[in-house]
């Protein structure tokens, strides 16, 4: 064989290596593709009237689906190291367990489906943002910024009579999101990402970040919500426990100053909530006072209820201890473990609890097993060892503020997630999750990969990885839009034959779009093609009352009519 046959090709004839992920355009869209989700999980809405709690929930579901699945899919297309770290490894975890519990345990499917679509788009968008260059990372800090500051104003908007209300009943003012609690305890999720953008170098962004501090000291204080204003008075004490500890580690006065620009925003946008007038009608005639006065209250009222509530669930999660109930079926299962007086079951009303438990801990406990928490509380206090140590030991200033953002974002989120519903609601999970992600991103030394895999995945393996990211992803949006289409198509249509078609082949175990076709069939007096769906929604909430009661009177009026038809065939001779 000749010298030139051995010979390796020259040098100018070699395939170039493919440039790192952080050095090429796909940082870029990804970037793209999360800042689409956030603006998507929060102000995306349906263009029609609500009618149900979920048409404010289910277009921001399939919002973070479409985007997480999306980025996560270019991510592993172009990402070539491993991205592995014991984080990202303990919420696959967690996601498969969740999973398992979908198929084994759960009763009402559509809800588990929905909440494991949640559960895996904040995940993704966690491990995502921690992947991101340093210039895409601010990029999107600054989005999740923007998008809080005009949720915010929306909802001022909104609590002034200056726009058609967006909110659910008695819910004023919820803004894009349809409840003021849910605004609320989300904006107070960001507060310590604009202390930390507030107290940064660049200017243009700091004007930005004051503006946000402003807005959502304002909507805050007006939609009254008890858990956010004690979240609010935490990331207050703690930004400034953070500006104390920071200035004299570098030197840098100039971020007291900013610090009490930002405490100085939060309290000016709290006192104009006060003092100027709005649209709202509360019924008490001092509405904030008695909101500050119940701010701990447990022996009466909703405080009560959450404890009661609390501790059933708890007997629930005993029973249940492996796998939970399935993921977004505490409502379907609450009542079997419930005590006649409990507050939170109403067994005459069309759903007899809240779609969600007033506690995110609860919900993870009970719905995902002792596993499943175990793993999610070993991911939290990791990240938060993590913030700590950067807080503490960065020599640079934005990383200590960083450090310490992510930090109070921590601890601000399991105060919140022990009182109410907060990170199993998609705006929420997927703001927090990239929240983290920006704040703590992740460390060349932290990753590892399976020795099977090698330290570079295959093509194969990364191939095969994309096509099943974007299937789950196509998949489980058109599976939420399909859901809403055809819950509003059942409650509207003239033909409902073809409803009925399309809802027993896309939305066979939808709850309201089972019961709804029930309705419409037993006023249109006919029993027979009601009760199948009525039966359907009894097994999907076997607690609820409505449907039996329903499928019970159309029998009756149907004796009833069919006993006058009778009569009238005996009065007419030849009848």
């Amino acid at each position: 064989m000749s010298s030139a046959a051995r010979d390796p090709l020259p040098p100018a004839a070699t395939k170039p290596p493919p440039r790192p992920f952080a050095e090429s355009g796909a940082a870029w869209i990804v970037t793209v593709l999360l800042a689409a989700g956030v603006v998507g999980s929060v102000l995306s809405a349906w263009p029609l009237p609500p009618t149900d709690p979920l048409d404010f929930f289910q277009p921001k579901t399939a919002m973070v689906i479409i985007a997480s699945f999306v980025a996560a899919a270019v991510y592993v297309a172009h990402e070539r190291d491993s991205w592995l770290d014991a984080e990202t490894g303990a919420l696959l975890l967690f996601l498969v367990l969740g999973g398992t519990s979908v198929l084994t345990v759960a009763t009402n499917r559509s809800l588990a489906w929905s909440s494991l679509g949640t559960s895996a788009s904040g995940g993704l968008f966690f491990v995502i943002a921690r992947g991101l260059p340093s210039g895409t990372r601010r990029v999107l800090l600054t989005t999740v910024i923007s998008t809080l500051l005009l949720a915010a104003l929306i909802a001022a908007l909104e609590a002034n009579g200056l726009t058609p209300r967006l909110s659910a009943l008695h819910r004023v003012p919820g803004g894009p999101l349809g409840n003021r609690n849910s605004l609320s305890h989300l904006l107070v999720l960001g507060l310590p990402a604009t202390a930390c953008l507030a107290l940064g170098d660049p200017r243009r962004w700091r004007v930005l970040a004051l503006a946000s501090a402003l807005t959502s000291g304002y909507v805050v204080v007006i939609a009254r919500s008890r858990g956010a204003w004690l979240g609010a008075a935490l990331v207050i004490a703690l930004t400034a426990a953070l500006v104390l500890h920071v200035v004299p580690r570098t030197g840098n006065g100039s971020i007291r100053r900013r610090g009490a620009a930002v405490l100085l925003a939060w309290v000016l946008g709290g006192t104009a909530a006060l003092i100027l007038p709005n649209s709202l009608r509360w019924n008490s005639p001092h509405p904030y006072r008695d909101t500050l006065w119940g701010l701990v209250e447990a022996d009466s009222g909703s405080g009560r209820g959450r404890l009661i509530q609390y501790e059933t669930s708890l007997l629930m999660a005993k029973a249940y201890w492996p796998l939970g109930v399935g993921p977004g079926n505490w409502p379907v299962q609450y009542p079997r473990f419930a005590e006649a007086n409990d507050p939170s079951v109403h067994l005459k009303s069309y759903e007899p609890t809240n779609r969600y438990p007033s506690s995110d801990w609860v919900a993870v406990l009970s719905e995902r097993g002792l596993f499943a928490f175990a793993l999610l509380v070993l991911v939290a206090l990791r990240l938060f060892v993590r913030a700590g140590r950067t807080l503490l030991r960065a020599p640079r200033a934005d990383d200590a503020l960083a450090g310490g953002a992510a930090a109070a974002l921590l601890m601000v989120t399991t105060w919140l997630g022990a009182i109410d519903a907060v990170l199993i609601t998609p705006a929420a999970a997927c703001v927090t999750a990239v929240l983290l992600g920006t704040l703590l991103p992740r460390r060349p030394g932290d990753t590892w990969c399976p020795p099977a895999l090698g330290r570079h995945l295959s093509g194969a393996v990364r191939w095969c990885g994309v096509a099943l990211l974007l299937a789950f992803g196509v998949l489980g949006t058109s599976r939420e839009v399909a859901l809403l289409v055809i819950r509003h198509a059942a409650g509207t249509a003239s033909n409902l034959d073809a409803i009925e078609a399309q809802a027993l082949r896309f939305a066979a175990d939808d709850y309201p779009t089972r019961m709804t076709l029930g309705v419409r069939w037993s006023v249109a007096r006919q029993c027979d093609r009601a009760e199948p769906h009525l039966s359907a929604a009894s097994r999907l909430l076997p607690a609820a009352s409505a449907p039996g009661e329903i499928a019970s009177r159309c029998r009756l009026r149907e004796k009833r009519l069919s006993g006058g038809a009778r009569t009238v065939e005996q009065a007419v001779p030849g009848g």
